[in-house]
């Protein structure tokens, strides 16, 4: 007997709400629902250290693979453009550096520092300064600004390195690459 009650009050229940759905039909709006987006911008690098060992003046050293030493990823959820920059080499533990070449050409105490892309042109390199500049594709001689696109969306790129034609020998120096994302 308690089955057959809650039966009916279940099939009544489910008629009103039957009910009401098809009075609903006849007068109807449109619901818009806008929900804005957070862009996470980020990128991660598969290496942070090339060790070269010691080096000799006037010399080209090359990272190894030579385009493939390094992978860029994009961890955000935004497409974003590359920037590159590096600063003068330092000693660990004095006040003697190298300077970075803006030019392309070394000198006493001074070197040169140049990235290049998988992919592009053979030989294709592109100088690094001190003043942060928009990585660049090298491809059939045009250039356009490296991009991410889209979430582990990724790019390798090596290095190359011209030491200075004269500098004093037996000093461990370290320079830094800084590498950022900005959304395009």
């Amino acid at each position: 007997m308690k089955l057959g009650i809650v039966g009916v009050l279940l099939s009544g229940i489910v008629a009103l709400a039957f009910a009401s759905l098809v009075m609903a039909q006849g007068d109807s709006e449109e619901i818009t629902i806008t929900a804005n987006t957070e862009s996470v911008i980020g990128i991660t690098l598969s290496q942070a250290n090339l060790d070269l060992g010691n080096v000799a003046s006037n010399t080209e050293y090359l990272s190894e693979p030579p385009a493939e030493w390094c992978t860029i990823t994009n961890t955000g959820n935004t497409s974003v453009d590359l920037k590159i920059k590096g600063e003068d080499a330092k000693h660990i533990d004095s006040y003697y550096r190298w300077n970075l070449s803006d030019d392309e050409t070394n000198g006493e105490d001074e070197y040169v520092l140049w990235y290049h892309i998988a992919g592009d042109d053979v030989g294709s390199y592109t100088l690094i300064t001190e003043g942060e500049i928009t990585m660049q594709r090298i491809k059939d001689g045009s250039q356009s600004a490296l991009s991410l696109q889209s979430h582990d969306d990724h790019v390798q790129f090596g290095l190359k390195l011209l030491t200075p034609t004269h500098f004093h020998a037996g000093r461990p120096m370290e320079a830094n690459i800084t590498i950022s994302a900005v959304a395009n």
